[in-house]
């Protein structure tokens, strides 16, 4: 049996908010939401709804993670978060280079709001 999971991709459960995925993963909603065009109502989410997270990132080979972190203005731990990877202890502690051709979920700290959506925020 296989099972295909896309990088970057959750499915929301019954009351979930991008607030609380946001926070969950370390985020801000609007990063969320940005990623999500296609959301007319951020505040309306559906039980089974998948949402993107954010971009995809090919590694090239010349990237460590905290190099990422830093570009990105991503946490290491963030990073680690969203790609388990059984040699990320290793690739840490030796400031390793990623391997090349990774495929990374990675959520930059471009969007950051002061408060969350609710019903009467308008939009």
């Amino acid at each position: 049996l296989d099972i295909l999971v896309h990088k970057c991709t959750y499915c929301v459960q019954k009351e979930e908010t991008l607030t609380r995925i946001a926070a969950d993963l370390g985020t801000d909603w609007l990063q969320i939401w940005g990623a999500n065009v296609h959301l007319h109502a951020p505040f309306a989410l559906k039980d089974q709804q998948l949402i993107l997270l954010g971009p995809v990132l090919v590694s090239r080979g010349s990237e460590t993670l905290s190099s990422l972190s830093h570009r990105y203005g991503s946490s290491p731990s963030s990073i680690r978060k969203l790609n388990p990877l059984e040699s990320w202890e290793a690739i840490e502690a030796a400031q390793q280079l990623l391997p090349p051709s990774t495929n990374l979920c990675i959520l930059p700290r471009f969007c950051t709001s002061t408060s969350a959506p609710t019903a009467t925020t308008a939009l």
